[in-house]
């Protein structure tokens, strides 16, 4: 999660602008708070993308705004929901190439950023969506099996690289989308 503190920001805003034009501030506020979550949430995407080999798509499923700013509440919160990713589902290089091949040792995928040979795995259609899947089997029988998984989002979200990215980010952008925001607010209330 990001937490962004504006209060100082607003209050010196606040200042100098007249009673009626006050009322402005906090949806301007609201407004850029919104607008930087978005900001924020895309460049979060695209670090997690590169650090996992997922494609960005996939990822963005998973990385959410899951609170807005409102005008009473002034905070955002982006988050990544937890959900685990097989192995299946990471990228090679081409949009046609398969994500994971088939070897006698087991599965190749590219997860992480390097190409790696689970040992043991085999592709397999997943029992309730039909959908190809990687699993290994758990025992010397057919049954049970386990699905095999890559990188965690939520552990890459979290990662310092990642966190670095997405508060510089902010930093960036909530000056100028404050701005923005304000002088739109305040064009309506004029």
């Amino acid at each position: 999660m990001i937490g962004l503190n504006i209060t100082a920001d607003i209050r010196k805003t606040e200042r100098w602008l007249t009673r009626v034009q006050k009322k402005a501030v906090p949806k301007a506020a609201s407004m850029a708070i919104n607008r930087v979550a978005i900001t924020v949430r895309k460049e979060s995407v695209r670090g997690i993308s590169k650090a996992t080999s997922l494609k960005q798509k996939r990822v963005r499923e998973a990385v959410v705004i899951a609170v807005k700013a409102r005008r009473t509440h002034l905070v955002a919160v982006v988050a990544a929901r937890p959900k685990g990713i097989n192995l299946i589902e990471f990228v090679t290089k081409g949009k046609r190439v398969p994500n994971a091949f088939r070897r006698k040792a087991g599965v190749s995928a590219k997860a992480w950023g390097e190409r790696k040979v689970y040992k043991g795995s085999f592709v397999g259609r997943g029992r309730n969506s039909g959908k190809p899947l990687v699993f290994a089997r758990t025992s010397a029988q057919p049954r049970p099996l386990k699905t095999i998984h890559g990188p965690s989002i939520p552990r890459t979200f979290v990662q310092e690289e990642i966190n670095r990215v997405m508060v510089a980010t902010a930093s960036r952008r909530w000056p100028i989308e404050f701005d923005r925001a304000l002088r739109f607010a305040l064009s309506r209330v004029s």
